[in-house]
């Protein structure tokens, strides 16, 4: 099919241990097929202990299930640094979620079990929440350059090659992929003005912001992540679970969050731009 101009945008899919088989939340219809098997359960394992992860072992607690999450790693460690990710995960213990850390790995042992290193769990459900896979296997033999992860490299205006553009969760940029809502939006800007004006386009500049609900926190985030170190308390206290929070980058840019702090998005995001000083 010839074209004029081409703007690659076929996202990605939810990321599974087993081939085919296994819950996962990504689409309306993943969606609806868990709400269904969740209404008829007592107990959920979670693999996986990222921002969807968290957010669906909220959902299953609320539904009265009994929850383990399974993770590599202690959950959103990677993703938060551990200041954060203790307080995310300490609030989950106190709802009554359960957290298993498998630094060996996780096998899956059928529709209900798993193996974390000498033990094996059991539920009634499984629900696999360990990231996603680009859609770009339709261009292995297209010779446009593809990192290792299948992520499509675009530059700093979204271009692949002449004529062709990129955005979303499909795309890599500085050797990752960052597969959130804000850049899906804003790199569809991007690749527009990329493709209509080339090289003479202004950069995308990322503007990271992230948000999660779980477990009774309301989490916002501006700025880059993970974060390392002890956060300035700007507001708000830990004992109360209601905070505002600063941390300071090396190169003065700093990342700003909000845990269950009313704080308009656009003030929070002045703080997490603010150089640091």
């Amino acid at each position: 099919m010839p074209y004029d101009g081409l703007v690659v945008a076929t996202g990605a899919r939810a990321r599974r241990l087993t081939g085919a088989a296994g819950l996962v939340v990504r689409t309306l219809d993943d969606a609806e097929a868990l709400a269904s098997r969740l209404a008829t359960a007592r107990s959920a394992i979670v693999l996986g202990g990222g921002f969807l992860g968290m957010e669906v072992a909220t959902t299953c607690r609320a539904l009265g299930l009994e929850v383990t999450v399974v993770d590599l790693v202690p959950p959103l460690r990677r993703l938060l640094g551990p200041w954060l990710a203790d307080l995310a995960v300490a609030a989950a213990r106190d709802h009554g979620i359960g957290v298993r850390v498998a630094p060996d790995g996780v096998t899956v042992m059928g529709e209900h079990r798993v193996r974390c290193g000498e033990s094996v769990l059991e539920a009634d459900v499984i629900v696999y929440a360990v990231g996603d896979v680009p859609n770009t296997e339709w261009l292995r033999d297209s010779g446009l350059p593809l990192d290792a992860d299948g992520g499509l490299i675009a530059d700093a205006c979204c271009r692949v090659a002449p004529g062709v553009v990129a955005a979303g969760d499909v795309v890599s940029r500085e050797g990752r992929r960052t597969p959130h809502w804000t850049n899906a939006v804003e790199q569809g800007r991007a690749a527009e003005a990329g493709l209509l004006h080339g090289a003479s386009a202004r950069p995308y500049r990322p503007d990271p912001y992230f948000w999660t609900e779980q477990c009774g926190l309301d989490i916002k985030i501006s700025g880059e992540l993970p974060l390392t170190g002890t956060p300035d308390i700007l507001a708000g206290s830990v004992n109360d679970r209601s905070l505002l929070l600063r941390w300071h980058h090396i190169g003065g840019s700093a990342t700003a969050v909000a845990v269950n702090h009313r704080l308009p998005v656009i003030k929070l995001k002045r703080l997490g731009a603010r150089p640091a000083c």
